[in-house]
């Protein structure tokens, strides 16, 4: 894969802006994650996540508009040119006693250190558009390649760390069209999804961002066979039309072919669960 697509795209002026004054403090600073992997997949990034070495609090004095609200995860806001732009300090982590959040971060000053915590090789690339300086530690560019979503490491610790994990690669092969990784699929459970007790809003926004992928029949494919789909639904059986992308990308309508072979009251008893508002509960129920 080129990685012309990197070099040659029109970051937002605020955005080079903002790496350069940080630059200038004497900090090192890149663009982490989802843009960078859209980038290179030729499609428009929805938001710029940055990693850095350089503390919320040396952060902070250098912006006029700043939340420090998630400080102590080494997290901060800064609203910069009408534009907000979410940093974070490089760091590790360890004891991730509840299955989603670590209880233990150290924040380090060395990039290297700060990308083996996180999920998927695709999702661990880091680019700083002015020094035109590209890591990649964990082939994640081959993985993008071959269309592969691969856990960093042991996949196994990776979704005891954060069980959301699962369904955030099921989420990414409905998005993307992408294979899940023979390893990485062995280790998707429903009993890991149960015993970590997660919100059912993070629940139902990973399911309805699942279905409402590009390539949804992926997603279902992966929900059926890890079982992850009884966990959501324990009567669903497949429609008699298998192809879902075939249906309009609204959440009613794609709600709607996923419920079409469960009962009523069944159906009723998901909605209401995953709190779906009255307008879907009508719209699908009567």
């Amino acid at each position: 894969m080129n990685l012309n697509n990197l070099h040659n795209f029109p970051y937002p002026p605020s955005l080079l802006k903002l790496i350069g004054k940080i630059e200038s403090s004497g900090a090192e600073i890149f663009i982490i994650g989802g843009a960078v992997r859209d980038i290179l997949l030729g499609i428009e990034p929805h938001e710029f996540d940055l990693t850095t070495n350089a503390l919320s609090s040396e952060i902070d004095p250098l912006f006029s508009s700043t939340n420090t609200f998630g400080s102590k995860y080494g997290c901060i806001t800064v609203n910069f040119e009408n534009n907000r732009y979410e940093l974070t300090t490089y760091r590790k982590e360890a004891q991730h006693l509840d299955m989603r959040h670590p209880n233990t971060i150290a924040f380090v000053r060395d990039i290297k250190e700060d990308l083996p915590r996180r999920d998927f090789t695709i999702n661990a690339l880091a680019y700083n558009p002015i020094s035109k300086i590209f890591i990649d530690d964990f082939s994640g560019l081959q993985d993008l390649e071959n269309k592969l979503i691969r856990c960093i490491g042991n996949s196994a610790l990776r979704f005891s760390e954060d069980a959301l994990r699962m369904l955030r690669a099921i989420r990414f092969a409905s998005q993307l069209g992408f294979s899940i990784e023979q390893e990485t699929l062995a280790q998707i459970t429903p009993t890991l999804l149960q015993k970590a007790g997660l919100p059912l809003d993070r629940l139902k926004s990973e399911f309805n961002k699942i279905i409402l992928g590009t390539h949804a029949q992926f997603g279902i494919k992966y929900l059926v066979g890890t079982g992850l789909m009884q966990y959501y639904i324990p009567e669903y059986m497949p429609p008699a039309e298998p192809n879902i992308n075939q249906v309009t990308a609204q959440i009613i309508d794609r709600l709607k072919y996923v419920l079409d072979s469960v009962e009523v009251e069944k159906k009723k008893v998901f909605l209401q669960r995953f709190n779906y508002s009255k307008k879907v509960i009508k719209s699908i129920l009567y």
